[in-house]
């Protein structure tokens, strides 16, 4: 079975080359996306039973011995944040085709979405940090792609600040990368990990000084969040929501795992300049929230101030926590910005209000961290790392970020159900559908997880970098 790390990678290139080669003019291969992320599903939903089931599982290209060679590492974590990603973003192509103008689907959505699949899922699934560092840009060469697609004015002005940023970030990721291999020998994380009790010097502090400015933009930390709000706000709701579901989740998992590789676990400076670093975000996400009165600006801010959360996690050195925070966010996230997409369409049906509305009051609910959905249950965990850590403060202001989500979600959740009120416009039954299948995913994240939980703790510690 040690091909499996490799499908989640191939399925969606393969696809995204097969659309290309029958491209015709005016060709919008809504079924032929929507298959592709069902099939990066179902592998991916495959390799996760699998590692679950028998362990972590390594793929070598070539045969070659490590570290000279191209390999993929699927660990419990990294597996599972892959199917729950591939499983969102099938739901996000499912959204963006219902709602996205026709032109949009005409320029290449679907295989531009097929190739950030495949990037986000190579750059979890990577052993060394030379290939994350090309995955990422894969990644972001093609969520720029979708960004700009429809060429709008703001989305052109949104597209450069974010290539720009980006490209800035990318610079001090391939230097971390130049200084890995020059220092270590390798760029082997595992690897890497096990030749700290034998390397000593500013090496690791000056590769991780660089690894956490690159991640730190990419993951929308304070304050260099600026890229994200118009990134998020100038492509429709659909190409946001996917994006949401990938290209902060992927970048705070690589700052995690370089961060647990290159320093011990009383790491010093690094990981106190993430718990503080996250704390700033995740109050000043929540405070601009609330100061917004445009409904996917105010979201774009709550993801911001969300990953603050996960940040600060990170800098407490909880890798289960912050796989939780990851997997939470992905669903929660995605989910009201599939409601924001149904709004002004989903006419007088009263189950399609009801399903968008309360859709978006579970996701608001989660994202807010109120019981019983999956937000309670990674914010609870959150917090008992952090006291564990002795570090109350951090904690804290994770709490108080909080309840300013909560006031901001709960004010766009009023606005969103009277522009519902309002609209004569009909939407079919796919958008409404996939805003209560998440939030039923959020409400089972909260009721049935117990024993996923006690799971992922006895797997998740020493298993990120294995």
């Amino acid at each position: 079975m040690t091909w499996l790390p490799v499908l989640p990678v191939v399925v969606p290139l393969a696809m995204a080359v097969f659309m290309a080669l029958t491209t015709r003019f005016g060709s919008e291969h809504r079924v032929k996306g929507i298959i592709g992320g069902l099939l990066h599903a179902t592998v991916s939903t495959l390799l996760f039973a699998t590692v679950a089931h028998q362990g972590t599982i390594e793929t070598r290209l070539g045969s070659f011995p490590r570290p000279f060679t191209i390999f993929f590492e699927a660990t419990p974590a990294s597996a599972g944040l892959v199917a729950l990603m591939s499983w969102v973003v099938t739901a996000a192509l499912v959204v963006a085709t219902a709602t996205m103008d026709r032109p949009r689907l005409r320029r290449g959505f679907h295989s531009i979405a097929q190739v950030v699949l495949a990037a986000a899922s190579g750059a979890l699934l990577s052993g060394d940090l030379f290939n994350l560092f090309v995955w990422f840009e894969l990644m972001l060469t093609a969520s720029f792609v979708l960004v700009t697609l429809g060429s709008t004015p703001a989305q052109l002005a949104s597209g450069f600040k974010y290539l720009l940023i980006s490209l800035m970030a990318s610079v001090f990721f391939l230097c971390a990368c130049g200084l890995a291999y020059g220092w270590y020998g390798n760029l082997d994380l595992a690897k890497i990990a096990e030749l700290q009790s034998s390397f000593s010097g500013p090496g690791p502090n000056m590769i991780g000084g660089l690894a956490l400015v690159a991640l730190a933009i990419k993951s929308a930390m304070f304050p260099m969040y600026a890229w994200l709000p118009d990134a998020y706000t100038a492509p429709p709701p659909g190409i946001a929501a996917l994006l949401a579901a990938v290209s902060t989740k992927v970048a705070a998992f690589a700052l995690l795992r370089i961060g647990t590789a290159l320093f011990p676990p009383a790491g010093g400076l690094w990981f106190d300049i993430l718990v503080w670093a996250g704390a700033a975000t995740t109050i000043a996400g929540a405070l601009a929230a609330i100061a917004i009165n445009d409904v996917r600006r105010r979201l774009a801010f709550l993801l911001a101030s969300q990953m603050g959360t996960v940040l600060v996690a990170i800098g407490l050195q909880s890798a289960s926590v912050v796989v939780l925070l990851i997997a939470h966010e992905m669903v929660a996230m995605a989910g009201l910005f599939f409601a924001v997409a149904a709004l002004g369409r989903t006419g007088s049906s009263p189950v399609a209000r009801l399903a968008v509305g309360g859709g978006f009051l579970v996701c608001a609910l989660a994202v807010a961290g109120i019981p019983p959905t999956s937000g309670f249950v990674a914010k609870f965990a959150f917090v008992q790392a952090g006291l564990l850590a002795e570090n109350p403060l951090a904690v804290g202001a994770v709490l108080l970020s909080s309840l300013l989500s909560l006031f901001a979600l709960l004010q766009a959740w009023q606005s969103t159900a009277h522009e519902s009120e309002k609209s004569g416009a009909k939407l079919g039954w796919t958008v409404p559908a996939v805003c209560a299948a998440t939030a039923a995913l959020t409400l089972a994240g909260g009721l049935l997880a117990g024993p996923a939980v006690s799971g992922l703790k006895e797997t998740v510690q020493g298993e990120v970098l294995r």
